[in-house]
C-alpha cells in the first residue's frame, strides 16, 4: 500500500443531501412586479417536481409568502397566474 494512500470515506447524509440537491433544481423563468410584490415562476427539475414542474411563488415586500405557492403542470397557467397574484386590484367607490 502506497505511504500516502488514504482509504475513501463513506457517504454521510449531508453529502448524499448534497448530491440530491445538484440533481434536483428549479429555475426562474419569469417574474412580475407591481409595487411590492413579485410573483416568480420557477420550472422544477429532479423529485421536486412530483408531475407538477412549475411553481409560482408570491413574495411580500421582499418575503416569499409561502401559503401562496400555486403548483401546476401548464407553462402558460403558472404565468398567468404569476400575472394574476401582482396584478392591481381596482378599488370600489361608493
Amino acid at each position: 500500500m502506497r505511504e500516502d494512500y488514504t482509504p475513501a470515506k463513506p457517504i454521510t447524509s449531508s453529502m448524499l443531501e448534497a448530491i440530491t440537491l445538484v440533481m434536483e433544481s428549479k429555475k426562474k423563468i419569469g417574474e412580475y412586479s407591481h409595487g411590492e410584490h413579485t410573483a416568480k415562476v420557477y420550472k422544477l427539475t429532479g423529485e421536486h417536481d412530483e408531475g407538477d414542474p412549475y411553481v409560482v411563488h408570491l413574495h411580500k415586500n421582499g418575503k416569499h409568502y409561502e401559503p401562496a405557492d400555486y403548483f401546476t403542470n401548464d407553462l402558460h397557467d403558472a404565468h398567468g397566474t404569476a400575472q394574476s397574484m401582482v396584478k392591481p386590484r381596482n378599488s370600489i367607490e361608493k
